[in-house]
C-alpha cells in the first residue's frame, strides 16, 4: 500500500457563504456615521471661517481708519500734531498696505467654497 505524499491531499471546496445582512448593515451605519461626521465638520469649518473673516474685515477697517486719521492729522497738521518724520509715514503707509494684500491675498482661499468651487 503507497502512503500518499502531502501533495495528494486536496483543499476542501468551500461552500458559499449566504451574505451577512448584519455584517453589511454594520458596515452602511459606519459609513453614514463617517458622513455625518465629516458633514459636521464642514459645518464647524464654514462657521470658524465666517467669524474669523468677520472678525479680521474688521480689524482691517480700524487699521485702515487709524492709519488715515493718522495720515490727515499729519497733512493738516490738526490738534496740535506734531509732524511724524517723513520715514515713519512711509514706513506706516507701506506696512498698512502690505498688511492689507497679504491678508487679502492669503484669507481669499480660506473663505471661499473647498476645493476653489464657487
Amino acid at each position: 500500500m503507497a502512503v500518499p505524499s502531502l501533495d495528494d491531499i486536496k483543499e476542501p471546496p468551500l461552500a458559499e457563504a449566504p451574505p451577512d445582512i448584519l455584517a453589511e448593515l454594520e458596515v452602511s451605519s459606519f459609513v453614514s456615521l463617517r458622513e455625518e461626521a465629516e458633514l459636521e465638520s464642514l459645518r464647524t469649518d464654514t462657521a470658524a471661517r465666517k467669524t474669523y473673516a468677520n472678525r479680521i474685515y474688521w480689524l482691517a477697517v480700524v487699521w485702515l481708519s487709524a492709519v488715515l486719521a493718522i495720515l490727515l492729522l499729519q497733512g493738516f497738521h490738526l490738534f496740535s500734531w506734531s509732524p511724524l518724520p517723513d520715514n515713519v509715514m512711509i514706513a506706516l503707509v507701506a506696512g498698512s498696505t502690505t498688511g492689507v494684500a497679504q491678508a487679502s491675498r492669503t484669507l481669499a482661499p480660506a473663505t471661499s467654497c473647498p476645493g476653489g468651487q464657487s
